[in-house]
C-alpha cells in the first residue's frame, strides 16, 4: 500500500488538523524547521495507510502519536501489536486509534517515561479541545468528542414479576378463565450476545369501559385484569465519561431520558394499545390482532474500549402487545318463513292442484312435486321433521354423540320451544372477566340477517316474474348460521422468549349449520300458445362441527378460514304441469336443470381488515330448461324456457 497521501491531502481538512496538531508541539516545530511540510506529509500518509482520514478524532489522535513518537511509530521495534490493532477489521477507526494510544501510553509508563506519558496525554487533550471548540463553532449542539474508555459492558432487560395472567380455555368440557404460565425470558446483551432487533412484551391497556359505558378502574387497579408491564433495565458499564451512560426511551409518550449513575438500574411501566372501539357497537372485532405499541430504547456511550471491539450504541425496539383476553359465545336458534306475495296466491294454488290431479288421473307418469302449493304432499326427508310439525330443530340435526362442551358453559340458555320456532339469539361477550353489552350482535343475527335474506328472496321473486311467470309465488323456510359457537382469543408470549413475536392464540367450538327449503311457482307460456304451471324447488343442509386450537404458528389463517366456513351447491329441480289449451299444444318432458343455488357461510377475515367476521353469501345460477312440446298436427318440438337470471341474493356479514 502506498504511503503517499491522496493528491488533495495537502489542501484537505486533514492538512488543517495536521498543522494544528503540530502547533501543540513547539519544540518539535523548532527541530523540524524547513522540514515541517515533509513531516506532515509523511504523517498524513500513515493516516491514509491505516484508513483514518474519514474520522477527524481518529486522525487527530494518530497525528499526536506521530508528533510524540515519530511517523514510523508502527514500524518501530516492540510496536508490532500496533500494526495488528490498526488492521483489525472488527474495530472502527476511533476504536483502533484509542487502543493504539492506550498501548503507547502503557509502553511509555513501563519504560519509566511517566513524564513522557503525561506529556503525550496533555498534548492530545489540547488538540482535542481545539477540535471540540471548532465543532461547536459550527454546531452549538455538536456531541462531545469520544476521548476515554466508555462503553456498554452488559445489558439485561426483563419484565418485572407480576401477578399471574389468565386466559379462557376449554378444560374438561367447561370454559373458564385459567392462569397461564409466564413465558417471558430476560434479554441479555454483552460482547458475546448481540442485541435483538425487537423485544416483545405483553401488558395491560390503561383502562376499560363497563357495560353502561362508564370507565372501569385502570387495569392495574382491577384484580381481574392483567397488570401493566414494567420493564427492568440493568447495565454494566466499562469506563465512563461525563455524558455517559445515557438511556433514551422514545415512543408515543415523547422522549424520556436518564443519564449517569441512575441508569444502572431502571424500572418503568410500558402501556399497551387497546383495540380500537368498533363504530357499529360490537365492542370488539373477532380474533383481532391488535398491533403493538412500539417504542425505542437507546443506550448511548462513547463506544471506546481499552481492548477488543466495543458494543457501542444499542437500540432496541420494544413491542408491547395488549394482554387482553376475549370470550365470545352465541346461540342462534331462528326458523324463518317467507311467503310472497303475502298471503299466497290462491288462484295459482287451486289451478296447480287441479293440474296435478289431472296429470295423476291421466297416468302421465310425471314425478309428483316435492310439495304442492298449499303445503301438502311429499316432503324431502332432509326437511320433513322441521317443515312438517315444527318439533325438530337444527340442534337435533347438529347434536353430537356426546354433548358439546360449549353447551356446558351455555347451559343456562334455554332450548327454543316448538311453539316458538323464532327466538331471540343469546350472546355473551367477556373481556378479562368483564361482561360487555351484546345488543349489536343480537340485532345483527336476529334482524339484519333475516332482513337481508328477505330482500334477496324479494329480488328472486321479482326475477321469476320478469322471466314471464304469471301469478308467481314464492315460499321459503330457512335457518342461517343456526346453532352455537364459542371462541376465545388473545395474545400469548412465544415459547422462544421475548425476542420472538407473540402468537394470537384462539380456541373455539363451532356447532352450526345452514338449511333451506325454497319453492317458486307460477304459470309460464311456451311457443305455440302452450301454457303450464311451473314449480322450481331447491333444498339442502350444510353443517359445521369444528373444535379449533391455535396455540402455535399453525394452523395459519388460510387453514382456519377453510375449517370455519361452509360451502354448498344445492341443485334446482323443475316440475311442469301442462294446462289444456284450445289448440291442443301441450308441454311435455324436460331435461334436468344444470343450475344450482350456491352459498357460503361461516367465519372469515374481515374484508375491510382488522379481525374476522361472520358471513353468509348466497347466489343463484342462471336457469333455463329444454322443454319438449307436443302439437297434435306437427308432432314433437323443443324450446329453451328461461327461468331465472344469475344473481346474488345475499351478501351479509358482521364482525
Amino acid at each position: 500500500m502506498s504511503d503517499a497521501p491522496p493528491p488533495d491531502a495537502l489542501d484537505s481538512p486533514a492538512r488543517i488538523l495536521a498543522e494544528q496538531t503540530l502547533r501543540q508541539w513547539p519544540s518539535l516545530q523548532q527541530r523540524l524547521g524547513t522540514r515541517q511540510n515533509e513531516f506532515l506529509q509523511s504523517a498524513l500518509a500513515q493516516c491514509a495507510r491505516h484508513r483514518l482520514l474519514d474520522d477527524e478524532t481518529a486522525t487527530l489522535r494518530f497525528l499526536t502519536l506521530c508528533c510524540a513518537l515519530g511517523t514510523d511509530v508502527v514500524e518501530q521495534p516492540g510496536h508490532e501489536p500496533l500494526a495488528e490493532l490498526l488492521a483489525d477489521p472488527r474495530l472502527r477507526a476511533a476504536e483502533r486509534v484509542h487502543q493504539v494510544m492506550r498501548h503507547c501510553v502503557g509502553l511509555l509508563q513501563q519504560q519509566g517515561g511517566s513524564t513522557d506519558a503525561r506529556l503525550l496525554l496533555q498534548r492530545e487533550a489540547g488538540a482535542l479541545d481545539w477540535l471540540a471548540q471548532r465543532r461547536r463553532a459550527h454546531d452549538a449542539d455538536a456531541a462531545p468528542l469520544a476521548r476515554s474508555s466508555c462503553d456498554l459492558d452488559a445489558l439485561t432487560l426483563r419484565r418485572a414479576p407480576t401477578a399471574s395472567r389468565a386466559e379462557y380455555r376449554l378444560q374438561e368440557g367447561r370454559w373458564a378463565r385459567l392462569p397461564v404460565a409466564d413465558l417471558s425470558l430476560p434479554v441479555h446483551v454483552d460482547r458475546h450476545h448481540r442485541a435483538p432487533r425487537q423485544v416483545h412484551l405483553l401488558g395491560a391497556v390503561p383502562g376499560v369501559e363497563g357495560p353502561d359505558g362508564t370507565p372501569i378502574a385502570p387495569g392495574w387497579l382491577d384484580r381481574s385484569r392483567p397488570e401493566p408491564v414494567r420493564l427492568q433495565l440493568r447495565l454494566g458499564w466499562h469506563g465512563g465519561c461525563a455524558e455517559h451512560p445515557r438511556v433514551e426511551w422514545t415512543g408515543e409518550h415523547g422522549v424520556q431520558r436518564w443519564q449517569g449513575r441512575e441508569v444502572q438500574q431502571l424500572d418503568w411501566a410500558l402501556p399497551a394499545r387497546d383495540a380500537p372501539a368498533a363504530a357499529d357497537g360490537l365492542q370488539t372485532r373477532l380474533l383481532h390482532e391488535v398491533p403493538p405499541t412500539i417504542s425505542q430504547l437507546r443506550i448511548d456511550g462513547c463506544g471506546l474500549r481499552d481492548e477488543g471491539p466495543s458494543l457501542g450504541r444499542q437500540a432496541l425496539h420494544l413491542h408491547v402487545h395488549p394482554a387482553t383476553q376475549w370470550l365470545f359465545a352465541l346461540q342462534h336458534q331462528a326458523v324463518r318463513e317467507i311467503q310472497l306475495p303475502a298471503g299466497g296466491n290462491r288462484a295459482a294454488q287451486a289451478e296447480a292442484r287441479t293440474a296435478a290431479a289431472r296429470a295423476r288421473s291421466a297416468g302421465a307418469g310425471a314425478a309428483s312435486p316435492i310439495t304442492d302449493i298449499d303445503g301438502r304432499g311429499t316432503l324431502p326427508p332432509v326437511l320433513h321433521d322441521a317443515l312438517d310439525d315444527g318439533t325438530a330443530t337444527l340442534s337435533d340435526a347438529l347434536r353430537h354423540e356426546r354433548h358439546s362442551p360449549a353447551l356446558h358453559m351455555l347451559r343456562r340458555w334455554p332450548q327454543p320451544q316448538a311453539e316458538a320456532p323464532t327466538t331471540a339469539s343469546l350472546c355473551l361477550l367477556e373481556r378479562d372477566g368483564q361482561m360487555l353489552p351484546t345488543q349489536a350482535w343480537v340485532q345483527a343475527f336476529d334482524q339484519a340477517l333475516p332482513q337481508a335474506m328477505q330482500a334477496g328472496l324479494q329480488l328472486l321473486w321479482q326475477s321469476w316474474q320478469s322471466q314471464g311467470a304469471r301469478q308467481a309465488s314464492l315460499r321459503c323456510r330457512h335457518r342461517l348460521l343456526q346453532g352455537r359457537q364459542v371462541m376465545a382469543w388473545g395474545w400469548r408470549e412465544s415459547p422462544a422468549g421475548n425476542t420472538t413475536p407473540p402468537l394470537l392464540r384462539c380456541h373455539g367450538e363451532f356447532d352450526i349449520g345452514c338449511e333451506m327449503a325454497l319453492q317458486l311457482q307460477g304459470e309460464v307460456a311456451h311457443g305455440g300458445g302452450a301454457r303450464s304451471v311451473a314449480m322450481l324447488q331447491v333444498e339442502g343442509r350444510s353443517l359445521l362441527r369444528e373444535t379449533i386450537l391455535r396455540d402455535r404458528d399453525s394452523p395459519d389463517h388460510t387453514t382456519l378460514a377453510q375449517r370455519l366456513s361452509l360451502r354448498w351447491r344445492w341443485p334446482w329441480r323443475l316440475q311442469l304441469w301442462p294446462l289444456a289449451q284450445a289448440g291442443g299444444m301441450l308441454a311435455g318432458s324436460h331435461a334436468p336443470l344444470e343450475g344450482a343455488l350456491r352459498g357460503a357461510a361461516g367465519l372469515r377475515p374481515r374484508r375491510q381488515g382488522g379481525g374476522w367476521e361472520w358471513f353468509v353469501h348466497l347466489e343463484c345460477d342462471a336457469l333455463s330448461a329444454r322443454v319438449r312440446l307436443q302439437d297434435p298436427l306437427l308432432g314433437w318440438s323443443e324450446e329453451t324456457l328461461p327461468l331465472l337470471p344469475a344473481q346474488t341474493l345475499l351478501d351479509w356479514s358482521v364482525g
